[in-house]
């Protein structure tokens, strides 16, 4: 592989999810290939931090309690300061970049500049990031990733609405957001209906990259062959698929409990998402049967 030009041009490529669609699996596969490089954090969610909260300061990011963005600081924080604690002369001394990447993620203003730095140090790998939540950015925020990289690829992955929406109640029934921020499972799902359009979200990425930079992979197809859909990513990156891992890849990320979603619900998804559906195939031209009741 060529060394690349420019260390500070950015990521090669994004994992932009949605979440809860195989992006854990796919980081821990590529964070252990040879030939590519990744944050020591799986997700930088800058593009989503900067619509999220624009102009945020470090207080704000540390102090205000907002949900799981503010852990995301100060747990990380909290576990690179253990690590200093127990060994500072290897973090001090040893590993001095590691620590300057982690003071600049926690301290210093994420902005573009901060962003490209992230990626400095991948001279000779294909680097990148993996953020679901990208996917549902407005076009907006995509445009702002595209004038930033116009060059990079870009990884979508869709799973069937019915076990995506599920998979992503379980986990906020457990961590209290649907009690808290919904009050009812039928509350949650009618706001997943009505803001989260795959189709609409994959147009919007598609107006800003070429069907050559952009990688549509389905749920479906990495529980069906894991090694084949591995292969399929390093294919798009055109790096070669590590033989190494041909056993590490069917070993599932966040396989989560098997419990069904009553069948009232299934319904009311299946409808939700029906014309999304129904768009979305004319969008990908591989869209798995078991998408279409």
């Amino acid at each position: 592989m060529p060394p690349k030009p420019n260390s500070a041009s950015g990521p090669d490529f994004i994992g932009v999810g949605p979440e809860k669609t195989g992006t854990s699996w796919i980081d821990t596969q590529l964070r252990e290939h040879p030939d590519v490089s990744l944050p020591p954090v799986k997700e930088l969610r800058y593009f989503w931090e900067t619509n999220a909260f624009p102009g945020e300061i470090f207080w704000h990011r540390i102090n205000v309690k907002r949900s799981w963005h503010r852990e995301q600081y100060v747990s990380y924080a909290i576990k690179r300061l253990k690590s200093l604690i127990r060994n500072p002369i290897h973090s001090i001394f040893i590993d001095r970049k590691r620590l300057a990447w982690d003071i600049n993620y926690v301290l210093r203003s994420h902005d573009d500049r901060w962003y490209l730095s992230c990626f400095e140090e991948a001279y000779d790998k294909v680097s990148g990031e993996i953020s679901p939540q990208y996917f549902f950015c407005p076009s907006s925020q995509i445009e702002a990733v595209h004038n930033l990289l116009p060059m990079c690829k870009i990884i979508v992955t869709l799973r069937r609405p019915i076990d995506w929406v599920w998979s992503f109640a379980k986990m906020n029934m457990k961590n209290g957001i649907i009690e808290s921020y919904y009050k009812t499972l039928d509350r949650y799902i009618d706001s997943k209906i009505a803001n989260c359009s795959y189709s609409g979200s994959l147009g919007h990425w598609k107006k800003f990259y070429p069907e050559k930079r952009l990688l549509v992979l389905f749920y479906d197809n990495l529980v069906e062959d894991p090694w084949k859909y591995y292969c399929a990513i390093c294919s798009f990156l055109e790096i070669i698929p590590d033989k190494k891992r041909r056993a590490k890849v069917a070993e599932m990320v966040n396989m989560g409990s098997k419990e069904c979603l009553p069948d009232r619900l299934v319904a009311k998804i299946k409808n939700g998402w029906k014309d999304d559906i129904r768009a979305l195939s004319s969008m990908v031209p591989n869209l798995p049967a078991s998408w279409i009741d």
